[in-house]
């Protein structure tokens, strides 16, 4: 039961920005990753029609924040696809928590593990 409390804690301060904000997250080595929030306090998530529409702005807000490459930059869009397998792996915890108390909606925020300008991951590690 404290893991369950210690994870809502920890999501509500996860979702604590205004729905689909797009906002810039400063690191200590200078350079951002980028915030997308997912507003889910229209939906009914009881359902599979509500649930279906959460993952909808789920998968658009990690296109957003994971950007896109050139069809001619292989290597650019392999880096998207791998920021985007990451960041649903990581956020597919929150998604649930989610979906688990739903009587209390709360915006999803979602971030990037790689900094746009110069493809580099949260930790500074080359994206390759």
């Amino acid at each position: 039961m404290k893991n369950l409390i210690a994870a809502a804690a920890f999501t509500a301060a996860i979702f604590a920005q205004s729905a689909m904000a797009q906002n810039a997250l400063p690191q200590q080595d200078g350079s951002a990753l980028i915030s997308e929030s997912v507003d889910y306090s229209d939906l009914d998530l009881s359902n599979e029609a509500g649930r279906a529409r959460l993952d909808h702005r789920i998968r658009i807000a990690i296109q957003q924040v994971c950007g896109t490459a050139s069809d001619s930059d292989l290597e650019g869009k392999n880096e998207v696809r791998r920021c985007r397998a990451a960041t649903r792996d990581r956020i597919a915890n929150i998604r649930d928590i989610a979906i688990a108390s739903a009587a209390r909606p709360s915006p999803i925020s979602i971030v990037s593990g790689r900094d746009p300008a110069d493809g580099k991951g949260a930790d500074g590690s080359a994206q390759n």
